[in-house]
């Protein structure tokens, strides 16, 4: 890029955020309700397995289990998890019955999605958000999850993390990563 052309560029962007300000005042951004923060995950707990958008295989359904298993945690899921019925695994109101039943469940210390999917947009109506703020649980995702993740925290306050999903390859990055943000928190990443 010109010199000439990068200060065009960096002049323009400045006066449109001077214009266009968003801000963490934004009432859009912020949530409806008081901000709450999931517990941290022990080894032992128990992760529910959903699949709120596509469904999934028996064989992406094993290599699941065992990451998480690998991670000391027990899994649980329904029995709509490998279900499909079209692109996705299940109506759209199952999908999210799935969810509310793992928000709801108190054996289900945290949930993450099998994989992401349109789908996941599409049962927003059909989420009980105050159930959701009265069972506040890590809820784990990334892709069309976060249209999920949004919704949910905009409506219950819950901090949602954006990490792998459970079909993902979990390097040993991924993992120092998981166990970091979900089970001891530190303030110490390693970007590369």
């Amino acid at each position: 890029m010109k010199r000439r052309n990068f200060i065009k560029t960096i002049s323009t962007a400045a006066i449109a955020g001077s214009i266009f300000p968003v801000t963490a005042k934004d009432d859009r951004i912020l949530p409806n309700k008081k901000l709450k923060k999931p517990a941290r995950l022990k080894k032992g707990n128990t992760i529910a397995l959903v699949t709120p958008g596509s469904y999934i295989t028996d064989q992406e359904k094993q290599e699941s289990i065992i990451n998480l298993q690998s991670l000391g945690f027990n899994v649980v899921y329904t029995d709509r998890l490998m279900q499909k019925n079209g692109y996705f695994s299940a109506n759209d109101e199952e999908r999210a019955k799935d969810l509310n039943d793992m928000f709801e469940r108190k054996d289900v210390h945290a949930i993450i999605c099998a994989r992401g999917g349109y789908g996941c947009a599409r049962i927003l109506p059909y989420l009980d958000y105050d159930l959701i703020e009265d069972n506040p649980k890590a809820l784990i995702g990334f892709s069309d999850v976060t249209a999920l993740q949004y919704a949910i925290f905009k409506n219950s306050g819950l901090l949602t993390f954006h990490g792998p999903v459970s079909i993902s390859t979990f390097s040993n990055f991924s993992v120092k990563n998981f166990e970091s943000v979900l089970m001891n928190p530190t303030f110490e990443f390693d970007l590369m």
